[in-house]
């Protein structure tokens, strides 16, 4: 039996199976790094990483679907534009596909990536909470604040840098790791995009940089936010639709880049 839910609730009856993807990922996933790799496409490629960049960059400050809405030139969005690109810019280069972070997998980095993310935007950026926060519409509450520090130090001790290529249960460390920084809910914003992030950064060998949630056909931030609630409510504690959604964005993501390179995949 999988250790994630085969067939979620956002999938048709008829649609494929979830394990039907993993082995997808490991193919979309090889085929990209040859093709990127390649000097012969070099151009090619810098105007999809331009291109990628600028969805995701869309899609991240909107945390809605993939249908891109018409910019909004606000000074706020500026600023939201200019952070994000430079955290994912310090964090990964201006690349599609890395071996390597820029910057140490550690508490300090998650502390960063909030002051980047929310430079100008947001108070005590980077500032761990000191009040009691819980999700909207739920009735749970998030890790008592005098807890952050110390389950911070713990997640990123049991998990301190990438995920080492050639794991089949790679969803398995990236949904723990996505569900209990999301419980310690450690900042008083920004911890979702944050999260997004680390996330990326933990599954650099298995997909491109950064990650997109919402590239698949029925990827929705509703959805996500309904698994996440799902796997932090203190009653279920279920947290195979998360491990099925993360599966979803890797392979949403891959394929997405699959078919804007134009690479055949047998």
């Amino acid at each position: 039996m999988p250790d994630f839910e085969e067939h979620p609730f956002w999938r048709a009856p008829y649609a494929d199976n979830i394990s039907t993807l993993l082995p997808r990922i490991k193919k979309y996933n090889a085929a990209v790094r040859n093709f990127v790799q390649n000097p012969e496409y070099a151009e090619f490629v810098q105007g999809d990483i331009d291109a990628y960049r600028e969805l995701f960059i869309t899609e991240f400050n909107r945390a809605n679907s993939k249908e891109a809405a018409d910019k909004d030139l606000s000074e706020k969005q500026q600023l939201r534009r200019r952070n994000v690109t430079q955290a994912i810019d310090e964090l990964f280069g201006n690349v599609l596909v890395t071996d390597s972070l820029r910057m140490r997998f550690d508490v300090d980095l998650a502390k960063k990536l909030d002051e980047i993310i929310g430079k100008d935007l947001i108070e005590d950026a980077g500032i761990y909470r000191v009040l009691d926060a819980k999700p909207e519409g739920y009735g749970f509450l998030y890790l008592d604040p005098q807890e952050i520090e110390p389950c911070l130090i713990n997640l990123f001790q049991d998990i301190n840098q990438p995920i080492q290529p050639g794991r089949d249960d790679w969803y398995n460390v990236a949904t723990d790791f996505l569900n209990r920084f999301l419980f310690a809910h450690p900042f008083r914003n920004g911890n979702g995009r944050v999260a997004r992030i680390l996330l990326s950064a933990l599954l650099i060998h298995y997909s491109i940089v950064p990650l997109c949630f919402f590239l698949w056909k029925c990827g929705t931030n509703e959805i996500y936010l309904k698994v996440l609630a799902e796997a932090h409510n203190p009653v279920t504690r279920n947290d195979k639709l998360l491990k099925s959604f993360i599966i979803e964005v890797v392979h949403g993501t891959l394929e997405h880049c699959v078919n804007a390179l134009e690479i055949q995949v047998d």
